[in-house]
């Protein structure tokens, strides 16, 4: 299961080496509007950009209004920042101010390639939470047997951009850690 909708599982995940594995559990035709999201091999890297690394989170500020008794009151929060997404016009998290701004194509894929030094063979790429989270795995091309058994070794590197804040998750009181 997922929060995710089955729309999202269909054009927000990529899903490569169906031809060894299958289709995935959510996989929907009817979802996936003009482009399958499965590949029959490794997924081609163009299409994880194009698909799903086609944006470049930014930052934003924190600015909030309340009404008083005397009118409007407006607050800006010089010790946090917003984490954007800019083509949906969605905020990703807040952060404190010193947070570093983090994009998907630089470490989900050009540091994993550097760390593998090779090219990389794609199995599965998605986005969730409307972009706030993203996760590129990586595999060999060849089912692998050891002892009789068959196995597909795979590296999955994983980040996000969800600050404390995001969806009513409020941070804890000071001096306590997170549940």
């Amino acid at each position: 299961m997922s929060r995710e909708t089955l729309t999202t599982l269909n054009t927000q995940t990529l899903i490569g080496y169906t031809e060894k594995r299958g289709n995935a559990w959510h996989y929907r035709a009817c979802e996936q509007g003009g482009e399958s999201n499965h590949y029959p091999r490794a997924i081609p890297v163009e299409d994880l950009y194009r698909r799903l690394f086609n944006w470049t989170p930014i930052e934003g500020t924190v600015r909030t209004m309340a009404i008083t008794a005397d009118g409007v009151l407006t607050i800006d929060d010089p010790d946090r920042k917003t984490i954007i997404r800019p083509d949906t016009e969605t905020i990703l998290g807040i952060f404190k101010k010193g947070y570093k701004i983090h994009g998907y194509s630089e470490w989900l894929v050009h540091n994993v390639e550097n760390i593998l030094d090779a090219d990389l063979q794609i199995g599965s790429a998605g986005l969730l939470r409307g972009g706030a989270q993203a996760w590129v795995q990586v595999e060999m091309e060849d089912t692998l047997e050891a002892e009789g058994v068959e196995f597909r070794p795979f590296l999955t590197a994983a980040t996000s951009l969800v600050g404390r804040d995001r969806d009513s998750e409020r941070p804890p009181p000071e001096g306590q850690a997170l549940p």
